[in-house]
């Protein structure tokens, strides 16, 4: 008995040994206790050259040179092999996820890629700084650290300033954050696409009556550089201080293929076409096809986006007025010779794209400029049509 009452001794020890060694340790499953000389702070990156990193970054520092703590929690983190990546972007339900990182490989990283960073510190008390890393620390290793990304309301910039706000305490003014700020998303996003053309047209057209409602100052504060420049208002955190400047990128000559200068030579030619008579009839209608075609298709992905996306940015899109699905319709009838449901839809759409023309300042999504030259030779070329039909009438 006694031999036998040993070896389940001994088992039962193995065992346990075992278990333990399959447990993370407790220093992986919670945060450490900071010192007295730990800061956490604010990281900011300024914009890159790749889409994605156009508008910039956002992280947080965790520094405790006594507890030999230095790394960068990041809400920016996504996996580009995601089953249907580009699908899941467009309908919203895209996984981003909280990840960690060292500060040395973050800011090698960054620097890598010509990027300035600036740093903010917190003006937190310590036992509020613990509370913090506590709850990164907690959300890194639960469920808690994936989330569907909202460009303008749950993104890398506004997880942290949603965190900073939680353990603000007796910090949080309430009506400070929510003043108005005289702007809206699209005025917030202009300045960062001032030098990059085609991506402001491509966002301004993407971009619903959404983009166009006035915003508070929390709301302001989805964009890297505007959460760096305004936090110093709320006693949070001191002024940024810059840790790597870019170097100056060489000078680089205005782009002359900007959109606005294309879409007006497009119009030119066009209309010249019409008014010059150098092709015959049916060579005039085949442009007519493709040009009619291009728009519609272009109106039926706004509107799959209307349909299918979860972003609320994507919603009501008073594009589709001149970018309008029934128009593949209208190439069609201009194919197939059906002259009254070419004249019918031609004399609607040449009323919509007045409409859009006379009222360009008064409706209640701001367009781009750049589709001005569109608008005015989609209206010429309809306007054509209808007078062809009328002289055939007479």
């Amino acid at each position: 008995m006694s031999l036998s009452g040993s070896r389940i001794r001994i088992i039962t020890c193995i065992t346990q040994i075992w278990l333990l060694m399959l447990v993370p340790s407790v220093k992986t499953i919670f945060a450490e206790t900071l010192s007295n000389e730990a800061q956490i702070s604010i990281l900011t990156v300024d914009s890159g050259k790749e889409i994605w990193t156009v508008f910039g970054h956002t992280a947080i520092r965790i520094h405790d040179p006594i507890n030999n703590i230095d790394e960068v929690y990041n809400y920016g983190t996504f996996d580009f092999d995601q089953n249907r990546f580009y699908l899941k972007f467009l309908r919203g339900n895209l996984i981003y996820y909280l990840s960690r990182d060292s500060f040395d490989h973050f800011l090698k990283s960054y620097t890598a890629e010509n990027r300035t960073i600036w740093e903010q510190q917190l003006l937190f008390q310590s036992e509020v700084l613990q509370k913090l890393y506590d709850s990164l620390s907690t959300n890194y290793h639960s469920g808690n650290r994936d989330y569907y990304y909202n460009f303008f309301e749950d993104n890398c910039t506004t997880r942290i300033l949603n965190l900073i706000i939680a353990f603000a305490s007796e910090k949080y003014s309430e009506e400070y954050l929510l003043q108005p700020v005289n702007s809206t998303y699209r005025k917030e996003l202009k300045p960062i696409l001032l030098n990059r053309p085609w991506i402001a047209f491509g966002v301004n057209l993407l971009l619903g009556r959404y983009g166009d409602q006035h915003i508070n100052l929390r709301q302001s504060m989805f964009l890297p550089v505007t959460l760096m420049k305004k936090l110093p208002g709320t006693g949070w955190t001191t002024e940024g201080a810059t840790i790597y400047k870019a170097k100056t990128a060489p000078s680089q000559a205005k782009e002359f293929f900007m959109p606005i200068t294309i879409f007006w030579i497009v119009a030119f030619a066009l209309a010249w076409e019409k008014i010059s008579k150098v092709t015959n009839q049916r060579f005039s209608d085949k442009i007519d096809i493709i040009v009619y075609s291009i728009a519609g298709t272009f109106g039926i992905f706004l509107f799959f986006l209307k349909i299918y996306s979860l972003h609320p940015s994507l919603q009501t899109n008073m594009n589709l007025l001149w970018a309008n699905p029934l128009l593949v319709i209208y190439a069609f009838a201009i194919n197939f010779r059906w002259k009254k449901i070419t004249f019918a839809i031609a004399l609607l759409y040449s009323t919509i794209l007045f409409f859009i023309l006379i009222t360009w300042n008064k409706i209640p999504q701001k367009f781009p400029l750049e589709i001005m030259p569109l608008l005015l030779i989609l209206a010429f070329r309809s306007m054509n049509r209808i007078f062809r039909f009328v002289n055939i009438k007479e």
